[in-house]
């Protein structure tokens, strides 16, 4: 006889390991081990909170980024070169909220124009400028072939 590591009624077990005097006695005590497990682990990762790498807020995620829009924007940016938010923002406090080309404001999310040598962002355009560079060859042999053009067609008359 021996009595149950719960509730203390004495009962006889069936071997060594049974330790509980019923089904009901072991699974209170495994709830409550698990929440108190459960309890411990929110606690460590609220002492272990780590910064965001786009936006740098504070988060208990076991990732990267703090949230999907914050890893949405670090995988859309990133690639232009942009390693956190501030430097997203720099761009987009030098632009004022417009074209850096046409300089009419913006409609939509802003265009990332880039080299695509070294894949470092220059500036924010619209999309049609920002489409226009890239079909004129994104090179200034192209833009002066098109100002040439320009030039040219408007000095000829009817």
């Amino acid at each position: 006889m021996i009595n149950c590591a719960f509730c203390e009624t004495p009962f006889e077990p069936r071997d060594r390991r049974h330790i509980y005097c019923s089904q009901r006695c072991q699974s209170i005590v495994e709830k409550r081990n698990y929440r108190l497990r459960q309890r411990q682990m929110a606690l460590q990762l609220r002492q272990a909170s780590n910064p965001c790498e786009w936006c740098g807020e504070q988060h208990m995620r076991n990732g990267r980024f703090c949230s999907q829009k914050c890893a949405q924007d670090n995988n859309n940016y990133g690639r232009y070169g942009l390693k956190n938010k501030e430097e997203w923002q720099a761009l987009h406090d030098r632009a004022t909220g417009r074209c850096e080309i046409c300089k009419k404001p913006f409609e939509r999310t802003p265009h990332i124009d880039h080299d695509h040598e070294t894949g470092k962002a220059r500036g924010l355009l619209c999309i049609n400028c920002n489409q226009g560079l890239g079909k004129l060859g994104d090179n200034l042999e192209g833009l002066t072939a098109a100002v040439n053009y320009l030039l040219k067609s408007t000095s000829i008359s009817p």
